[in-house]
Protein backbone atom coordinates (compact mmCIF):
# COMPACT_ATOMS: atom_id res chain seq x y z
CA UNK A 1 0.00 0.00 0.00
CA UNK A 2 1.93 3.31 -0.73
CA UNK A 3 -1.43 5.52 0.18
CA UNK A 4 -0.87 7.24 3.44
CA UNK A 5 -3.91 6.85 5.58
CA UNK A 6 -3.13 9.71 8.17
CA UNK A 7 -2.39 13.32 8.02
CA UNK A 8 0.09 15.92 9.27
CA UNK A 9 -0.33 17.10 13.05
CA UNK A 10 2.16 19.24 14.67
CA UNK A 11 5.06 17.46 16.36
CA UNK A 12 5.53 15.06 13.83
CA UNK A 13 8.91 15.90 12.36
CA UNK A 14 10.20 15.45 16.14
CA UNK A 15 9.19 11.70 16.05
CA UNK A 16 10.24 11.06 11.99
CA UNK A 17 14.16 12.99 12.25
CA UNK A 18 15.59 10.05 14.17
CA UNK A 19 14.50 7.58 11.43
CA UNK A 20 16.00 10.01 8.95
CA UNK A 21 19.01 10.45 10.57
CA UNK A 22 19.41 6.43 10.67
CA UNK A 23 18.18 5.42 7.59
CA UNK A 24 17.78 6.23 3.67
CA UNK A 25 14.64 8.55 3.06
CA UNK A 26 12.64 5.56 1.76
CA UNK A 27 13.77 2.98 4.63
CA UNK A 28 12.51 5.96 6.38
CA UNK A 29 9.48 6.78 5.27
CA UNK A 30 7.87 2.99 5.17
CA UNK A 31 9.56 2.77 8.89
CA UNK A 32 8.04 5.68 9.95
CA UNK A 33 4.73 5.25 8.54
CA UNK A 34 4.11 1.79 10.11
CA UNK A 35 5.19 2.94 13.51
CA UNK A 36 2.58 5.89 12.89
CA UNK A 37 0.22 2.92 11.89
CA UNK A 38 0.92 0.20 14.48
CA UNK A 39 2.23 1.66 17.63
CA UNK A 40 0.87 5.12 18.03
CA UNK A 41 -2.07 5.66 15.55
CA UNK A 42 -4.26 8.62 17.86
CA UNK A 43 -0.81 10.45 17.72
CA UNK A 44 -2.35 11.61 14.54
CA UNK A 45 -5.77 11.78 14.62
CA UNK A 46 -6.92 15.38 14.04
CA UNK A 47 -7.99 15.98 17.76
CA UNK A 48 -4.98 14.56 18.94
CA UNK A 49 -6.16 12.29 21.42
CA UNK A 50 -2.69 10.33 21.67
CA UNK A 51 -1.18 12.82 22.99
CA UNK A 52 -3.65 14.08 25.49
CA UNK A 53 -3.52 10.39 26.71
CA UNK A 54 0.04 10.62 26.76
CA UNK A 55 0.29 13.44 28.99
CA UNK A 56 -1.96 12.13 31.81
Amino acid sequence: ETSVSFTYVQGMNVLAAPFLYAMSEMEAFYSYSNFIKFCCPLYVQPMLQGVHCGIK
